[in-house]
C-alpha cells in the first residue's frame, strides 16, 4: 500500500463514528413514537370484525340471589343488566292478580263472620232486628257484602219464625200435658171418693145383713 492510499484510508477511518449512542437514541425515539401511534390507533380506530370464542364472566363480588318469600309471577322488570341499584330499590314487580283474589276472599270471609256474629248476638238477646258492625255497614255498597248482610237477615227471620213455631208447639204440648195431669188428678179424686163410698156402703150393707134387713145377695154386692 502506497503512502497516498494509506493517507486516504486514514482520512475515511477518521470520519467513521466510533460511538453508537446517537444511532441507539434515534432508534429508541422511533420505536417510542411507533408504539405511541399504534396505541392511539388501537384505542380510537373502529373494529369491523371480531373473533368468536368461548368464555365465562366471573363477578368481582359475591353473587346475590333475588328470591320472593312466597313466589309469584313477574309482571315487570324495573332494572336492566349493568344498572347500579341502591338499597331498598324495587327491582321487579310481581303480578298481583292472585294476591288480589286471595285478599278479596279473605275480606269476604271476614265480613261473613262479622255478619254471622251480629246475627247470633241478636238471636241470643231476642232482638227484633240485627245490629251490624259499622265496619260492615260501611261496605254495604259492595254487592257481595250487601248479599252477605241480606243473607244473614233472611236467616235471622227464618230462624226466628222457626223458633216461634217450635215454641208454640211446645206450649201446646205443655197445655195438653197440664190438661192430662188435671184429668188424672180428677180421676184419682173420683177414685178416692168412690172408694170411700164403697167402703161406707159395704159397712152399711154388712150391718143391715147382720140384723136381717137386707138379703145376703144385696149385702155381697
Amino acid at each position: 500500500m502506497t503512502d497516498s492510499s494509506q493517507s486516504s484510508f486514514d482520512e475515511w477511518h477518521a470520519r467513521v463514528p466510533k460511538s453508537i449512542r446517537r444511532p441507539a437514541a434515534t432508534g429508541l425515539v422511533i420505536l417510542a413514537f411507533a408504539f405511541l401511534g399504534f396505541s392511539v390507533w388501537a384505542g380510537t380506530a373502529p373494529i369491523n370484525s371480531a373473533v368468536v370464542a368461548h368464555g365465562k364472566f366471573i363477578a368481582t363480588g359475591q353473587n346475590k340471589i333475588i328470591q320472593h318469600l312466597e313466589g309469584g309471577i313477574i309482571h315487570k322488570i324495573l332494572v336492566k343488566e349493568g344498572d347500579v341499584v341502591n338499597p331498598g330499590q324495587s327491582l321487579v314487580q310481581l303480578d298481583d292478580t292472585l294476591a288480589k283474589a286471595q285478599l278479596r276472599r279473605l275480606e269476604l270471609k271476614h265480613y261473613h263472620l262479622l255478619a254471622m256474629q251480629a246475627r247470633l248476638v241478636a238471636e241470643h238477646r231476642s232482638r227484633d232486628d240485627i245490629a251490624f258492625d259499622d265496619s260492615l255497614t260501611n261496605q254495604a255498597a259492595d254487592p257481595e257484602v250487601s248479599a252477605i248482610i241480606e243473607g244473614q237477615k233472611t236467616e235471622f227471620l227464618a230462624r226466628r219464625e222457626a223458633l216461634a213455631s217450635e215454641t208454640a208447639i211446645l206450649r201446646q204440648r205443655i197445655a195438653a200435658i197440664r190438661e192430662e195431669i188435671t184429668g188424672v188428678r180428677a180421676e184419682r179424686t173420683a177414685g178416692v171418693s168412690f172408694g170411700h163410698f164403697a167402703n161406707s156402703h159395704v159397712l152399711r150393707s154388712a150391718s143391715a145383713y147382720g140384723v136381717g134387713v137386707v138379703q145376703c145377695f144385696t149385702a155381697m154386692q
